[in-house]
């Protein structure tokens, strides 16, 4: 491995070689354009052997959505500064419906630029009626019936701050060219009409109503249509008093009804956001689906196609500024929302068997609040990225990294810098970075992505054994990453002088590093300490050090960084005196070439790790419980939905696919499980050829001890041990069923194994883990039970552990018992 060497020009007084005359990190112009669709891409985004085709716009040439000609009058209020300031309030104050979310502000007495953050779930309503009572102040599309000085009026009344004038000339625009506003129009003409007839014929007038979106199914000759457009129809009930079961019905009454919409409505795109969809026709349904096939297209690949960037097209959602970052925070909600409720509609198909382990636990909460009954159970599963299970196999995957390869080394955290080159060169005029959120993921991405391939395949550090990272949000909404780098051991920074070479805690000479100084001030000063920071009147970072003369370590190799009391400092604009007491760590080299806030420090203990993943679940979230209508009802889908923080950075992130944790090595996770006991998986339980062959289906376990019988390399490695010289795969022997097994690996690849962790209050399953941790060879689970070659095994695993003297120590059972805190 030929390791990176940096052009040297200086050596600073704290040791380490500086570059100060080098150029930033630069990813190159966005100017990669997509065969397919036109779109536009930086250099990193290609796909090696797909040439200028790309995934992350229209997945290679499979989507194509058709998205019509912006009308030239909208176009020119986006020349208006005012319109775009207050383009979410005028969207609002237009829209056919209301989102209701909770908005969080963290923008209160906190600097930098505006984000948009929602915590918990969203959910859209529509006004039903087609009047109100007449000291109700109208909205939604009833402020499209009424003279249009009567509207601008209500919508100034209920939005502040809004200017008269381009209120007006919006209301204008859209009740001549949007069709939900030609249709609440149409159903409210129609009622004068039906009265004008009634009152000449000296009958009651015909009961009309509006209809979006008939459902499926229903023959429409036998309602009594009146009038109709393009996405809506006036029905009248007829004599046996029907009407069409639609998704939307708006009727003919003078009081408010709010009626909560589906967020799988078609409708609620154009409904919601009318400066983005003016003419009110949806692009995206349920059943859209790709080019020539018959695989859907899902809203997240439709969102990716609609804020993609492409030359020669006016892309009003990226003109959108704050009322861009809601359409991508509630679209995320969206995606979010809909994988959710497909796992909670399919529990039985993947948790049968963790219903188990919260059964007591929904019982005790019953007794302690009196409910009457147990009722309903809904888990999130591991595979549902961030959910407390998720993050826990996460945490236990980086364990088995630490486990193979030693703790880490250095523990490096990388802050989005909004004003990266490749950032500021793609805005469109007259925005900021606040306003583009796809731009501040992308190039995030690629430094992330450079940054690491910088450790890991070039050595910047040294050999790099394992680098482990996951992806975080700024209540400001910028993302981070947390990154743990293990080192061989010749580059272990085991002395003071090796970390004087990479990493600092002080300010440059601004005479002979320039750069660097302008760097370290902008990005790497912690202070002046404020509320955020402070926990019981002091800072929870420590600032400011104590002065240093010389780097030292203490007896756990935890180091102290040098920081001198040498007469360098900068005062701040709020005239705060900045001294080395208040520089955060980080290699010099690393800052000048990605220009960002880049902590850098050595990592002294493993728990740099479950500060990873601080997120660690610890036994049953009460947050999860409730009681609904005297029964006891355990729903981890709600309780996610509920708690969750989501802002538009992040959003972004997610619709755009991008990975939030990442490692070098893939880890395979081995399950356990005592005899006769292995999970089995089918769908119909009626069905006995199905029931028989997954019976007979092999575990990893069962087929590891197979393996041994059968290969005696495999006997040399521990049960963890096997992924790394074997892969499981499916074979298929000639005139024989497929079936999963073992085979031996045919060249390296970079894998783990682990097994799953286990409470130790189930006790035969908790030893049976011991044996397999110092066991190698054995042929069965009796096999396993055997102590010294006897031909009697033991009872049970409990008591092998105990003639091995595994668990024999009182120590041992103190482990235990401190491994069973996380269980309770």
């Amino acid at each position: 491995m030929q390791l990176r060497r940096n052009k040297v020009t200086k050596l600073c007084a704290a040791g380490f070689e500086v570059d100060d005359s080098g150029e930033a990190h630069y990813g190159g112009p966005l100017n990669f354009i997509c065969t397919h669709c036109g779109s536009k891409h930086f250099e990193s985004e290609k796909v090696s052997n797909k040439g200028l085709s790309f995934y992350g716009c229209c997945q290679h040439g499979t989507i194509k959505v058709e998205i019509p000609d912006y009308p030239e009058e909208l176009k020119k209020l986006f020349d208006l500064p005012e319109f775009n300031k207050t383009i979410r309030p005028l969207n609002n104050a237009h829209s056919f419906g209301s989102f209701n979310a909770d908005v969080v502000n963290f923008g209160v007495n906190r600097p930098g630029p505006y984000a948009f953050v929602v915590q918990g779930q969203v959910y859209y309503q529509i006004n039903t009626a087609i009047t109100n009572d007449s000291n109700e102040p109208k909205s939604h599309g009833q402020l499209y019936i009424v003279d249009p000085e009567e509207a601008v009026e209500n919508r100034i009344g209920i939005f502040n701050n809004l200017n008269p004038d381009i209120v007006k000339k919006l209301s204008t625009i859209l009740s001549e060219i949007n069709e939900h506003a030609k249709a609440f129009k149409m159903l409210y003409e129609e009622i004068k009409l039906q009265k004008e007839i009634a009152e000449e014929m000296g009958v009651d007038p015909l009961n009309l109503s509006l209809h979006f979106g008939i459902k499926p199914g229903q023959d429409q000759r036998r309602f009594n249509l009146q009038a109709s457009n393009e996405v809506a129809a006036v029905f009248a009930t007829t004599d046996d008093g029907e009407i069409p079961d639609s998704y939307i019905t708006i009727y003919d009454k003078d009081q408010k009804k709010l009626k909560t919409v589906n967020a799988m409505d078609p409708n609620v795109e154009p409904w919601l956001y009318p400066i983005f969809f003016p003419t009110g026709k949806y692009l995206w349904h349920p059943d859209l689906k790709k080019i020539n096939s018959n695989q859907r297209l899902t809203r997240s690949a439709y969102a990716k196609y609609m804020i993609s960037i492409r030359d020669g097209e006016f892309n009003v959602i990226l003109h959108g500024g704050r009322l861009f970052q809601q359409w991508l925070v509630d679209t995320a909600l969206k995606v979010l929302k809909d994988r959710v409720n497909y796992l909670k509609t399919h529990q039985k198909q993947l948790l049968r068997d963790s219903y188990k382990n919260i059964d007591d636990f929904m019982k005790k909460f019953q007794t302690d609040n009196n409910a009457n009954s147990i009722g309903a159970k809904f888990i999130l599963p591991s595979s549902h990225p961030g959910s407390p299970r998720n993050m826990e196999q996460l945490y236990q995957d980086a364990m088995a990294i630490v486990r193979r390869f030693g703790k880490p080394d250095l523990f490096i955290t990388m802050t989005c810098n909004p004003n990266w080159k490749e950032i500021l060169e793609n805005l469109l005029d007259g925005q900021t970075p606040a306003d583009r959120p796809d731009l501040v993921a992308r190039v995030f991405k690629q430094k992330k992505d450079y940054l690491i391939n910088l450790i890991s395949k070039e050595g910047y550090f040294g050999k790099c054994k394992a680098h482990v990272y996951t992806i975080e949000f700024q209540k400001r909404g910028l993302p981070h990453a947390h990154i743990l780098i293990t080192l061989e051991g010749d580059y272990k920074m085991r002395t003071a002088e090796v970390i004087n070479r990479y990493i600092s805690a002080q300010l440059p000479d601004p005479e002979v590093y320039p750069r660097l100084h302008e760097l370290v001030v902008k990005h790497m000063i912690h202070g002046p300490c404020g509320a955020r920071c402070m926990k019981d009147g002091k800072c929870s970072k420590h600032f400011p050090h104590e002065f240093q003369e010389e780097t030292t370590l203490d007896e756990d190799g935890y180091p102290s960084y040098a920081r001198p009391n040498n007469g360098i400092t900068v005062t701040k604009s709020s005239g705060f005196v900045v001294d080395n007491r208040y520089v955060v760590p980080h290699c010099p080299n690393l800052l000048l070439e990605l220009n960002c806030h880049i902590n850098v420090e050595v990592v002294s203990s493993i728990k740099a790790v479950k500060y990873l993943y601080k997120y660690i679940f610890k036994g049953h979230d009460s947050a999860a419980m409730k009681i609904v209508d005297g029964s006891v009802v355990y729903d981890e889908c709600e309780s996610f939905l509920d708690s969750r923080y989501m802002g538009s950075a992040e959003a972004c992130w997610r619709v755009l696919g991008y990975e939030l944790h990442g490692q070098s090595h893939s880890i395979s996770r081995l399950p356990l499980h005592l005899p006769g006991e292995q999970r089995v998986s089918f769908v119909d339980a009626e069905n006995e050829d199905e029931l028989k062959a997954a019976m007979e289906k092999m575990s990893m376990l069962m087929e590891y001890f197979e393996l041994n019988s059968r290969d005696p390399k495999a006997r040399e490695l521990y049960y963890h041990q096997i992924p790394e010289k074997y892969t499981w795969k499916k074979i298929s022997a000639s005139g024989q069923p497929t079936k999963m097994q073992w085979c031996e690996r045919k060249s390296h690849y970079n894998v783990i194994g682990r097994m799953y962790s286990v409470s130790p209050t189930n006790q035969e399953l908790f030893h049976l883990r011991i044996l397999l941790n110092h066991v190698k060879g054995a042929t069965s689970f009796e096999d396993l039970k055997r102590v010294d070659g006897q031909q009697e095994p033991c009872q049970t695993f409990t008591q092998t552990c105990l003639e091995l003297g595994l668990v024999k120590d009182d120590k041992e059972w103190e482990k235990v018992l401190n491994e069973s805190k996380n269980y309770h």
